[in-house]
């Protein structure tokens, strides 16, 4: 056998050992990727009854990277979810978010946007309206309020409305919220959700539901009544 043929079939012997220890890698990659799946899913099926929720759906697959679990309920008469998302990218750690949703039951129409103060990146707050002005230095202190018109807005964030949004803030960290004209949004990075942690966030998200849509009170849903 000449030289370069011999040359050829060792170069050839490599290449197909990479190839294979590619493949038996990747398998080994996407097998224990499938497991996680697994177990997160099982996690928030598990979660879904305790809040008196139903498990909606998974976006995904056991072999897919990324995972969206949906839970779906009502608490006191408004419409809730709590959204939970995993995502794999090869370059970067796996990410996990929780996201809790309060639908208003009527838009309030003054295109309503109320963050934290400093969650925004500089560049992207020229895209959005500009922030209005309150009568309330210390509230603006710590949110950022943009709708269509000043006069309105502060007209409708009460002293107790006002209140109950900046307690909340404060109580339900390392959550973060949002208000729009039409939910209440609550988020943060974890892994898992703990059960008492997201009871105590979504009934403080609901709270500020209440408040700002003059819901009242119900007396029925006796696990969020009871809930601690």
């Amino acid at each position: 056998m000449s030289p370069d043929l011999m040359s050829f079939f060792f170069v050839l012997a490599i290449l197909l050992f990479v190839i294979t220890v590619f493949f038996v890698v990747s398998f080994d990659v996407f097998n224990l990727i499938g497991k996680e799946n697994q177990k997160y899913i099982r996690h928030w099926e598990q979660i879904a009854p305790q809040l008196a929720f139903e498990f909606n759906s998974v976006q995904g697959s056991e072999s897919a990277a990324n995972v969206l679990c949906a839970l779906t309920g009502k608490v006191h008469q408004f419409n809730c979810r709590v959204l939970a998302e995993k995502v794999w990218k090869r370059d970067h750690p796996t990410t996990h978010t929780v996201r809790l949703e309060v639908d208003l039951p009527q838009p309030l129409n003054m295109d309503l946007n109320i963050t934290h103060q400093g969650t925004e990146i500089p560049f992207f707050k020229f895209l959005k309206k500009k922030e209005l002005a309150l009568d309330d230095e210390f509230f603006d202190e710590h949110f950022c309020v943009q709708g269509r018109d000043a006069a309105t807005v502060n007209q409708f964030l009460t002293v107790e409305r006002k209140s109950t949004i900046y307690n909340t803030k404060q109580s339900i960290a390392p959550f973060g919220f949002e208000i729009t004209d039409s939910m209440i949004v609550g988020g943060a990075f974890q892994k898992e959700g703990d059960l008492q942690q997201l009871i105590h966030v979504m009934k403080q998200l609901v709270a500020v539901a209440k408040i700002l849509s003059d819901h009242p009170p119900e007396a029925e849903a006796p696990f969020w009544n009871s809930a601690p």
